[in-house]
């Protein structure tokens, strides 16, 4: 009797672990993540970092990380204000703002930020010239960084940086280009050398205005020159008949 009795709490024990791994289930949330607890298909609350014990044939919870994520924006085809097409491509850092809309409203959030992205950059670019874009490209990656965040706190996301990656022109354009550009370091080096000309010509012009108003500063000079080298002879005239050599 006393064995059967034994049997049967051990069935009993089974039986009710089973059905509490069955009904009950254990949901971990890390620090980094947050989650959202959804009760026969109906939305209850947001979850933080945690340990949840639930029902599991009438809730669920589902994880999302709420650490930052980097995505590359593909180049994308993009006309210029002067009609030439190049291809432009984009690298951002984002998190989510408000989990709840993002997952909500949005059947796929991520294409809807990664093409609001896009939108965005064509509508900057289409009114800029080719040339801009080599000038300009921090001030273009800011104005896109602008425009972008508008929508993508729509959806539910916060932006934290964004800059262009590549910038992608014809063939023939990226050589006309480079030529252009060396062209402009010529230039620049042209100029700095002519400056430089030009402010010793003024120094020596400056310096022979002084010696003509101060003869004694030339005998100063060539004493100067005379000490720096050897084997030089200088004759200098003297207020007398007579030259001193040296």
């Amino acid at each position: 009797m006393a064995e059967a009795v034994g049997i049967l709490l051990i069935a009993l024990l089974v039986c009710f672990l089973l059905l509490r791994i069955r009904l009950f289930k254990r949901t971990t949330l890390c620090e980094y993540e947050k989650g959202l607890c959804y009760k026969r298909g109906k939305f209850l609350k947001m979850l933080e970092p945690g340990v949840y014990w639930h029902w599991g044939w009438i809730t669920r919870i589902q994880k999302y990380d709420y650490r930052k994520k980097n995505i590359s924006i593909a180049g994308q085809e993009v006309m210029t204000s002067d009609g030439i097409t190049i291809k432009l491509s984009f690298v951002t850092e984002y998190t989510f703002a408000d989990l709840e809309k993002a997952i909500h409203q949005y059947e796929n959030y991520y294409n809807a930020f990664y093409y609001d992205i896009q939108t965005c950059s064509r509508t900057v670019i289409g009114n800029l010239k080719a040339e801009e874009l080599l000038e300009k490209r921090d001030e273009i990656s800011r104005t896109v960084f602008e425009s972008a965040q508008e929508k993508a706190r729509i959806i539910g996301l916060e932006i934290h940086s964004l800059s262009i990656k590549d910038i992608m022109f014809p063939g023939s354009l990226k050589d006309i280009f480079a030529q252009v550009l060396k062209a402009q370091k010529q230039a620049q080096a042209d100029l700095e050398r002519a400056r430089g000309q030009s402010a010793s010509l003024r120094h020596l012009a400056n310096a022979a205005k002084m010696m003509d108003n101060n003869p004694s500063l030339l005998n100063l000079r060539l004493i100067q020159a005379v000490s720096e080298g050897t084997g030089n002879t200088v004759v200098l005239k003297t207020t007398g008949d007579t030259a001193e050599k040296m």
